[in-house]
């Protein structure tokens, strides 16, 4: 049985292929928070160094928009990172149950949201890798929080990047043009724009802007498609 020193597992909040979000009590205080942990023990060193790059890149930054990293647990057989309780779903999850319609004004305010937590990472880095599974929202208050701040990318703002396998490193549906790799492009704060863009296209219309049966297809689409108008 999993067990975190100073925390009591409560349930279990969701889990992807590589990591598993539990609700927790800590001990001390009895303050609710949220731990990530990689999906099984012993998880390959890629996957424990994300959560580390996590807590490295926000544990010092505070806003409102970005969830709150408090600190890192080490076990012989796990790595957990502790971070703020907050009671919302991944976005992706919602997208997938179709909560938005493109008469639901909340899609603005997303927006908006969404523009004010990514200028707030713009203050220190390049996100890199926006798409739901890395927003948590909370359909009844509107509120967000960006996560995978530190598990996305490295790059200053304003950083050159030449790498014909970047587009591996995110998901193809989101990235954008010079993410692909494919591309002379500096990699800066518009990239994070873009893949908001697509994003709101799919909010909205209740399906993604591109699609395709493989990365190339993707990465085509990205490049030379021009996505059908958000009208019905």
């Amino acid at each position: 049985m999993l067990t975190i020193p100073g925390y009591q597992l409560e349930s279990l909040q969701y889990e992807t292929n590589n990591y598993k979000v539990y609700n927790a009590v800590r001990n001390q205080n009895r303050s609710k928070n949220i731990i990530i942990i990689p999906n099984k023990e012993n998880s390959p060193t890629e996957t424990t160094k994300c959560l580390k790059d996590d807590f490295l890149a926000i544990s010092k930054r505070d806003s409102p928009h970005i969830l709150k990293a408090f600190e890192l647990i080490e076990t012989p057989n796990t790595v957990a990172l502790i971070m703020e309780y907050f009671q919302g779903d991944s976005l992706d999850l919602l997208i997938n149950r179709q909560v938005f319609q493109q008469d639901d004004e909340r899609w603005i305010f997303f927006a908006i949201n969404m523009a004010e937590a990514l200028k707030a990472v713009h203050q220190f880095r390049i996100h890199g890798n926006i798409n739901p599974s890395n927003i948590q929202y909370n359909r009844f208050t509107g509120m967000l929080k960006l996560v995978g701040i530190g598990r996305s990318s490295t790059f200053a703002v304003n950083s050159f990047i030449e790498s014909s396998d970047l587009a591996l490193k995110h998901q193809p549906l989101y990235m954008s043009p010079e993410q692909s790799g494919q591309v002379n492009k500096v990699i800066d704060i518009r990239s994070d724009f873009y893949s908001l863009g697509i994003i709101l296209y799919e909010l909205i219309l209740g399906q993604p802007a591109f699609q395709g049966e493989n990365l190339s297809e993707l990465v085509h689409a990205h490049l030379a498609v021009t996505p059908p108008p958000p009208i019905r």
